[in-house]
């Protein structure tokens, strides 16, 4: 009986202490899943979905727009706080939830939109929507839209002497709305840069050329800033497309200066098109053909007067797609371009992350 009870109480000591164990473990784990629960909702700390981003961004990979592994904020299903960059983006610009825009109802191709100032609700747009008082080709319309989250309506053929049957695109209008340049297909596939003139509410009228080609080349994708005073186009005189820029003189419509842009021109790409540039001239968006595909690069100079150095660009490329950017808003929030997807010319739009 002396050992039963002996016995009993080593029985019972180690019963206790199994039991403490047990509480132990079972608290530890407790604060361990309300501690993950914290860390999904807070600003930062731990990152319990095991991306690369900094906090809970939705999952593995994270929902938050276009970029794989990271997260800059509350775009999308995103809980933090963070501006971790996307692998290869570090020190470079970010855009998310992209959108197709085409005009409603449209099935047609859409090869450029531009604005004026930052009206990122009014643009003309090169399109060829059928019109059966022109020729079969692409024209520059005028569209609207009610907010910057839906597609474009409203469409209005820009007419005038400026609106002959040849094809026309890139057309973007200056601040008074009083002059527009574009460019205008000739034959032979070459393509030449005209000013026009506004002629009536919704037209304008042929003017003059900003300088007279004198070769078996083309000037094309004219993107101007500071309302005109400078301009950018592609053009392959040199050989292979390559990006220029050249001084515009508003008070007869005519350029100089014409010169590679220093910077870009990398030997090794088969094409640089399609010029996108900030008002203030430091940072340029383009197009760069590299096996076979337009991808959409970036770049960026100290001071108008500088060369660009290429920086990195992410949450746009699509595999297979060639893409090229076509209008940035004012304040470089809003990046409009263009995707081509078994053989349509899509219009599309995305946001510059914070």
């Amino acid at each position: 009986m002396g050992r039963l009870a002996r016995g009993s109480g080593r029985i019972h000591t180690r019963i206790v202490a199994g039991f403490a164990s047990f509480l132990f473990l079972a608290t530890s784990s407790c604060v361990a899943l309300f501690s993950l629960d914290d860390h999904q909702a807070d600003g930062g700390g731990p990152d319990p979905d095991r991306d690369s981003g900094n906090g809970n961004d939705g999952g593995n990979p994270p929902q938050d727009g276009s970029d794989p592994g990271s997260d800059s904020g509350s775009d999308g299903s995103t809980r933090d706080t963070g501006t971790d960059a996307p692998p290869g983006c570090t020190g470079g610009i970010t855009f998310r939830t992209p959108k197709r825009i085409d005009p409603v109802g449209s099935t047609t191709n859409q090869y450029s939109a531009r604005g004026k100032n930052n009206d990122i609700n009014s643009a003309y747009i090169a399109t060829d929507i059928v019109d059966t008082a022109v020729d079969p080709g692409s024209h520059i319309w005028r569209g609207s839209r009610a907010n910057a989250t839906v597609e474009f309506g409203s469409m209005n053929r820009v007419g005038g002497g400026f609106g002959s049957t040849s094809t026309q695109r890139h057309g973007m209008v200056n601040a008074a709305d009083d002059k527009i340049l574009y460019v205008q297909a000739l034959s032979g596939g070459l393509e030449e840069l005209i000013v026009g003139i506004r002629e009536g509410a919704d037209g304008f009228k042929f003017n003059n050329r900003p300088w007279e080609r004198s070769g078996n080349y083309s000037d094309t994708e004219v993107y101007f800033i500071q309302d005109g005073a400078l301009l950018f186009f592609a053009t392959n005189r040199a050989g292979k497309f390559r990006i220029y820029q050249a001084q515009f003189n508003n008070s007869n419509n005519t350029g100089s200066d014409q010169k590679a842009v220093g910077g870009l021109g990398n030997p090794s790409a088969d094409d640089e098109r399609a010029p996108v540039v900030s008002d203030d001239g430091t940072k340029i968006f383009f197009a760069r053909k590299e096996g076979g595909q337009l991808r959409i690069k970036a770049a960026q100079r100290g001071a108008i007067s500088g060369n660009f150095a290429e920086m990195p660009l992410c949450g746009l490329d699509i595999a297979g797609a060639d893409q090229y950017p076509t209008w940035i808003s004012k304040d470089g929030s809003l990046l409009f371009y263009i995707r081509v997807t078994g053989g349509q010319y899509q219009l599309w739009q995305a946001n510059r992350a914070p």
